[in-house]
């Protein structure tokens, strides 16, 4: 349910501004581009794991191809928050649902990362 909560607060967010008027609060801010991959990103990666087996050794490949994607858009989320002039863009509907995608993607990261160590230790106290 939080998912498709933030896809629709991402598309409010990108309807509410343009990437023009963006550019004209802030000349160097990609936000309004990261939410459009984000989405576009979204629905490639729903559509891409409809009806795929995982029981040929594939779901190490990609659980590293979902921890690389994270670390890409955790990445460019917080750089794109970060900008000195992006402030100027923080009471519109598109800074928000570009900050709660990178929350999201950076939580995401955190568990990508946890669970695996988590386990290495769990089977290595086991021995």
């Amino acid at each position: 349910a939080f998912c498709i909560g933030l896809i629709v607060f991402s598309f409010m967010g990108l309807t509410q501004i343009t990437n023009d008027e963006v550019h004209d609060l802030c000349e160097s801010s990609q936000l309004w581009v990261f939410q459009l991959t984000y989405l576009v990103s979204n629905f490639m990666m729903s559509a891409s794991g409809k009806g795929v087996s995982k029981s040929d050794g594939s779901a190490i490949v990609s659980y590293f191809l979902a921890l690389g994607i994270c670390v890409a858009w955790t990445t460019w989320g917080w750089v794109e928050m970060t900008r000195p002039c992006v402030e100027s863009l923080s009471g519109t509907l598109l800074y928000k649902s570009a900050m709660a995608a990178t929350v999201f993607y950076s939580s995401f990261l955190g568990v990508l990362v946890c669970i695996p160590c988590l386990a290495f230790f769990l089977l290595k106290n086991k021995e």
